[in-house]
């Protein structure tokens, strides 16, 4: 199979692995067309927020708000026994 590259695009980097289902490619590719973000100076930031990923709860929010994790295995689990 071949793909052809869209105009402008350059390929940064290529994995390819192989599962027993078959092979899988990922490709990066890089758009010159598209600014680079240029970071804000110290003094023009008015306010930050943080997260706090965990073990024992997925996320707390900077205002102390605790997210529990998700349990998508688990309710799975239970379908086979």
């Amino acid at each position: 199979m071949t793909i052809t590259l869209p105009e402008g695009f350059t390929p940064k980097t290529c994995t390819v692995v192989q599962k027993a289902d078959g092979c899988y490619v990922c490709v990066t590719l890089e758009d010159k067309t598209v600014p680079t973000p240029v970071p804000k100076d110290k003094s023009e930031i008015k306010s930050a927020t943080g997260i706090d990923l965990g073990l024992n709860s997925f996320l707390v929010s900077a205002q102390g708000e605790e997210v529990s994790p998700p349990k998508f295995y688990r309710r799975r689990i239970g379908l086979f026994f």
